[in-house]
């Protein structure tokens, strides 16, 4: 793993938020369970601050092996799939005149006519299965973020 690489604004927000997320909880349980002596909540409290550092190394080893995907353009649509949490984006690379039809995790809600840069990661394990299921049941991309671009 290389350090020197630099990472993009976003997906540094994104690693700063999930870095502080699984901080807070682990030592807001640590403290509550050491205050109130529950044993059981300072194991719950450590094993989440040990999981949370698992997943956030494994997130930042991805990002700086680039192993993520980044569309720049314009979003055409922006078609949400009620009770999923997730949502099909349309965007149009108009420098290759190209559309990208893309499922994404989220509640993130995108302007029509906007140029976008988007970071999206892929499960893993899930490129090859994903072709023969139907479009319901397919895995979506993880948006890590975006920038607004004009």
């Amino acid at each position: 793993m290389s350090f020197c690489t630099p990472i993009p604004a976003p997906l540094r927000k994104t690693l700063w938020k999930l870095g502080l997320i699984y901080g807070t909880m682990s030592l807001v349980g640590l403290a509550y369970g050491t205050f109130g002596q529950d044993a059981r909540l300072c194991l719950l409290s450590l094993a989440i601050g040990v999981i949370g550092t698992v997943k956030l190394l494994g997130l930042l080893d991805r990002i700086q092996s680039r192993r993520f995907t980044t569309y720049q353009g314009v979003v055409l649509s922006d078609k949400h799939i009620p009770f999923r949490s997730r949502h099909t984006l349309t965007i149009l690379d108009p420098e290759y005149n190209e559309e990208h039809i893309v499922d994404v995790a989220g509640r993130d809600w995108f302007y029509l006519g906007r140029h976008y840069k988007v970071y999206l990661i892929r499960p893993s394990g899930i490129f090859d299965c994903n072709e023969w299921l139907p479009k319901s049941l397919r895995q979506p991309a993880i948006l890590l973020g975006y920038e607004l671009l004009n």
